[in-house]
């Protein structure tokens, strides 16, 4: 569903972020390619990919965070039920077809999200001046 914001507007703050995060997920995968099935992170790799598609105005259904997760379906789901209960994302039905059910992040997976991806671009573009972080 290309161009629909939810009502709540729990999007990036800038481009410049989401590009950062659609760079994470690029390495995750290719870290994947290097390294099969020896590192798994199916939370962050949800919370990223739906940072990186709310700057894209995208929705993620379900499936498509599954996918994303890059774990089984039935330990996908079980990410997504913690991320929920931790208030970091929340779903969405569709309008137009009850059966679908979207996921996004809430106000609160937002700002965590972004405040890490701040953090990772101030370490970037700074990377002498980044040690007193709060990653420290």
């Amino acid at each position: 569903m290309e161009g629909f914001r939810p009502a709540f507007d729990a999007a990036p703050s800038s481009p410049f972020l989401t590009e950062i995060a659609i760079g994470i997920l690029k390495l995750r995968r290719a870290r994947e390619r290097s390294y099969p099935n020896l590192f798994n992170d199916p939370s962050w790799d949800i919370l990223i990919d739906l940072y990186a598609s709310a700057g894209r105005n995208r929705l993620v259904s379900i499936t498509s965070a599954c996918l994303a997760s890059v774990a089984p379906t039935s330990t996908a789901l079980r990410h997504i039920d913690r991320l929920i209960a931790q208030n970091l994302i929340q779903r969405i039905e569709d309008a137009r077809d009850r059966r679908r059910i979207y996921l996004t992040l809430t106000g609160r997976g937002l700002r965590l999200t972004e405040e890490f991806m701040l953090g990772l671009s101030n370490l970037i573009h700074n990377p002498s001046t980044s040690h007193n972080s709060t990653y420290d």
